[in-house]
């Protein structure tokens, strides 16, 4: 059973969203190792991506463990409240609360 509002063919699901995803994959080192690109870019830490993978290579092999991830954990629950506050500012309440 599909969940309503999901997309029903591939096409439909590659909307929007798909190339601003992309270049963060990209640039935050998901899709290509972040030691390929040129300097400056490789001081980006303004990717929440960037933060996953680097936590994520801590913990593999880099061999620092979990320690490795505390920080870039902590980031990235800091990306996720930073988003939901912008997120619950920018829905309009009194008109959802009306219509339903």
């Amino acid at each position: 059973m599909r969940p309503p509002g999901a997309p029903t063919t591939d096409p439909s699901a590659a909307g929007p969203e798909a190339p601003p995803l992309t270049l963060a994959g990209i640039a935050g080192g998901h899709r290509v190792p972040t030691f390929i690109f040129p300097a400056w870019l490789q001081q980006s830490m303004l990717v929440p991506v960037r933060w996953a993978v680097d936590g994520f290579d801590a913990m593999t092999w880099r061999g620092i463990g979990l320690s490795g991830a505390v920080v870039p954990g902590l980031v990235l629950i800091g990306f996720g409240a930073a988003f939901s506050f912008v997120a619950a500012s920018r829905f309009r309440w009194e008109e959802a609360l009306a219509k339903s």
